[in-house]
């Protein structure tokens, strides 16, 4: 009787997963059933979107119905939600004014909020005037706006190769490296560009900088004659900068430059039209002038007429056949001392 029993469980088993086979047998066919009919009536791809999430929706509903939820589902579809699915905003109601629109308190509040408006508002004027960049200094004999030289940055960030020390004498140059093992190229033009700075120390870093970069460059000519032509934009915005301060110190660079090598006279023949326009004020300087500039020789200042006339016959000297040409094409006052 047992062995009957057992008999008929394991048929009853056996059956069973034999209608579960044939259940997934036919839900396959049905499912490719459905694809074929789909492709037959060749339902657009929108209308097959819209009947997929209506069947999803139908699907929700039912489930909701089975466990009680009787609220209708608004916005199911967030993707392109129906105008009739949308959820309602709810109006709320103004909160009750303590003050009266119209009365004494609501003009004092209003006169407030446009005094305090003004005042910020001028004082975001002030500080976007305040970040301004500052235009350049216009100089009042050559009406040139020349900005601020990069010296003046490159010495405060650390960018060059030498070091201002205050001694008891006032200041001193000390070099991170020895001036000959440097790189002409990138630091020769960098100092003569600081020539025109007229605030301490940047003026006696670039100045005794430019003089000692000269000096270490002699018997060494493929330093300087390869930069004359980079030299020379710095060169004339410190002459075209003014004073006679700034005038003096390129003068000296002039004449240290000339005589450090043979050669670099007549390569600054070509860019002199560069230069002597300056020059030739201060060489043919009125007396009063020269009587003002004796009483400076007098108290140990140089003699810019007699230096600008020394420089000039420097470069005559030194830049060959055209050098006279040139200067005196510039400086018709100028006789020649060969």
């Amino acid at each position: 009787m047992s062995h009957n029993v057992l008999e008929l469980k394991l048929k009853k088993k056996l059956l069973r997963q034999q209608l579960e086979i044939l259940d997934s047998r036919v839900g396959r066919l049905g499912a490719i059933r459905e694809k074929k009919l789909r492709a037959v009536r060749r339902l657009p791809d929108d209308q097959e979107k819209q009947l997929h999430d209506e069947q999803r929706r139908q699907a929700l509903r039912q489930q909701r119905r089975d466990a009680g939820q009787t609220r209708p589902i608004h916005q199911f579809d967030r993707r392109a939600p129906h105008r009739e699915e949308r959820r309602q905003v709810a109006v709320l109601k103004a909160a009750p004014k303590p003050i009266r629109p119209g009365g004494h308190l609501d003009r004092m509040r209003k006169r407030d909020v446009l005094v305090r408006t003004k005042q910020r508002l001028e004082a975001g004027d002030h500080k976007r005037e305040r970040r301004r960049p500052q235009e350049p200094r216009k100089h009042e004999a050559t009406g040139l706006r020349l900005p601020e030289p990069l010296f003046v940055a490159r010495y405060t960030r650390g960018e060059l190769p030498s070091i201002c020390e205050h001694v008891a004498s006032g200041f001193a140059l000390s070099w991170v490296a020895p001036p000959p093992s440097l790189d002409y190229g990138y630091y020769l033009p960098m100092f003569v560009e600081g020539l025109r700075c007229k605030k301490d120390p940047y003026k006696f870093v670039a100045r005794q900088g430019t003089l000692e970069l000269l000096e270490a460059a002699r018997g060494y000519p493929e330093r300087i004659i390869p930069l004359v032509e980079r030299l020379i934009p710095p060169l004339r915005a410190a002459v075209s900068t003014g004073g006679e301060d700034v005038h003096v110190a390129v003068l000296q660079t002039l004449r240290a430059m000339v005589l450090s090598n043979p050669g670099v006279g007549e390569a600054l023949v070509p860019h002199l039209r560069q230069l002597l326009l300056t020059f030739k004020k201060y060489y043919e300087m009125s007396g009063s002038a020269g009587l003002r500039l004796e009483e400076k020789q007098r108290s140990g200042s140089a003699d810019i007429s007699t230096l600008t006339s020394e420089t000039l016959q420097l470069l005559e000297k030194t830049g060959g056949s055209g050098a006279f040409k040139a200067i005196k094409w510039l400086i018709p006052t100028y006789q020649s001392c060969m």
